[in-house]
């Protein structure tokens, strides 16, 4: 389920980590060194709009994700918390689950 992700987060791990800085509007501001691993527009993604999606892995294995159609940054703690609906389940979630390789899936 996780084979595409692994990859690309495999072919990130040759980058250099870089510093960031991300405004956080509802408390402290997030230090933190990372390489980013998706970056997503309208020309992806035209329901996006004018907003920009992305993900960033740090060098403590978070991922911090900026939503530009929210005010505040989201950080998951692992790759598997991924799929549990941090970006919601909109057309755009899913175009963007889709790019990592995660299929979510409700057995009724």
């Amino acid at each position: 389920m996780y084979q595409k992700l692994d990859e690309i987060l495999s072919k990130v791990q040759e980058k250099p980590y870089q510093p960031f800085r991300v405004h956080n509007p509802e408390g402290r501001d997030l230090l933190f060194k990372g390489k980013e691993i998706i970056s997503v527009s309208e020309t992806e993604i035209p329901e996006l709009g004018a907003d920009t999606i992305r993900i960033i892995v740090t060098d403590k294995d978070s991922f911090v994700i900026l939503d530009g159609r929210c005010e505040k940054p989201m950080v998951i703690k692992d790759k598997y918390s991924l799929t549990f609906g941090c970006l919601g389940y909109d057309r755009v979630a899913k175009a963007i689950y889709g790019l990592l390789g995660i299929e979510s899936f409700e057995y009724v």
